[in-house]
This record gives structure tokens, sequence and C-alpha cells, in this order.
């Protein structure tokens, strides 16, 4: 999480209708807050956190175009800047269908049928916003 400081007259805040200032902590849906508390000479200390959310720098496959019972290892790379609000974890599926106990950035993937399958990858830095996780996916070809 990053956050940052702000000083603010407490004059603005009853302008604003902020009217008794107190410690107050204040969260939203997406894992950023707001905490006001009295600062020194009348100000109000405002301290605001927020998530920057993970990006995916790459997925692979490799091999991507393998026999049937063959092994395919997939690879995600993906950052988080802030390191949180918890650590990175991933979420697979392939063809639409998630793998549950999977939540490593790889996954062995074996051929079960000939034909194309879409495997899916999804990271999440644990806040709370929907919005906040990041996907890709990668074809890989049974044969």
């Amino acid at each position: 999480m990053q956050s940052t400081h702000v000083w603010v007259p407490v004059v603005l805040l009853a302008l604003l209708g902020c009217g008794d200032v107190r410690p107050s902590p204040v969260d939203d849906f997406a894992g950023h807050g707001l905490e006001i508390s009295p600062g020194p000479s009348g100000d109000a200390n405002l301290r605001a956190t927020w998530n920057t959310c993970p990006v995916f720098e790459g997925l692979s496959a490799n091999p991507s175009a393998l026999n049937v019972g063959g092994v395919a290892s997939l690879v995600v790379i993906a950052r988080d800047s802030d390191n949180g609000p918890a650590p990175l974890k991933y979420a697979w599926a392939v063809n639409g269908v998630r793998v549950t106990g999977q939540t490593a950035p790889t996954l062995s993937f074996v051929c079960q049928s000939v034909g194309e399958v879409t495997i899916a990858a999804a990271v999440s830095d644990g806040s709370p916003d929907p919005g906040c996780a990041d996907s890709a996916s990668v074809k890989v070809s049974c044969q």
C-alpha cells in the first residue's frame, strides 16, 4: 500500500460540512482508505492509502503444441508495485473450468484429448475490488 499525507485547515473542512474533526478511519470498497485526525495548529491530518493493482507481464506455455498425454509447462510473470495488500495469488482455468488448488504462478497441463485448449490465468493481490485482478490466456494445441 502506498500512502500520502495531506494537511487541510479545519476551516476548509468546516466549509465542506465536516464540522467536528476527530480521528476517523474510513475504508472504501477497493482497498483504499482515508484517515482523518486532528493536526497541529488546528489543521486536520488526512492520511490516504490506496492499492496499486497487479499487472501481467507475460504468460507462456512450453511447448504450445504437443501430443495427447504430453505435458506443457505454463508460467505467469506478474508484478505488484506496492506488494499488497497481500502476496500475489494466481488462479487457473482450462476452457473456462477453474483448476482447483492451483495458486502458484506455474501450472503443468496434461493434454487429455485432441484439440485446441485455452488456458487462462488470473493474478490478484488480495484487494476486495474484483476489477483489481489481471488476467491473460494462451492456447495449447493437443495432437
